[in-house]
């Protein structure tokens, strides 16, 4: 059995690439993780915490509210813009601009803050919601931004 048939039948089904969950390029990495692999030692903490907050904000685009989840459980940081993939943004930046309501309905009540600006064009997540023509998004963080302050 090649090695990728292996990582594939150790992955559950929802996190295969084929069912176009959050995979990031690096998949060994995501087998460590849900594997449960003391890779966090192997590499370094700080290394270890850029590879999860990457990982994070890509399911936070693509609206994959398990592997959100499961990356929150794993130390992912909420509010990290992490370094990589031109990432500007924290997860629910990109997932207002993309349009996920569910997904930043999610973020929000896991205490993602609605107030940070990202670091291009200092905007928060309620500005990319706009941009991104979501307009009920951009009211409903705007709402939960000024309620905050």
């Amino acid at each position: 059995m090649r090695v990728s048939e292996r990582l594939s039948a150790k992955i559950p089904l929802w996190l295969q690439p084929s069912h176009r969950l959050a995979i990031p390029p690096y998949f060994n990495v995501w087998y460590l993780v849900l594997d449960g692999a003391d890779l966090p030692n192997k590499i370094g903490l700080h290394e270890w915490q850029n590879i999860v907050n990457n990982a994070f904000v890509y399911a936070c685009a693509h609206n994959r509210i398990e592997a959100a989840r499961l990356l929150l459980q794993k130390g992912a940081e909420i509010d990290a813009i992490p370094p990589g993939f031109d990432y500007a943004g924290t997860g629910l930046h990109y997932a207002a601009l993309r349009g996920h309501r569910q997904m930043v309905e999610f973020l929000l009540d896991q205490g993602a803050d609605p107030n940070i600006k990202d670091t291009k064009v200092q905007s928060t997540a309620a500005g990319w919601a706009d941009y991104g023509g979501h307009k009920g998004l951009r009211l409903l963080l705007e709402k939960t931004g000024l309620k905050d302050q």
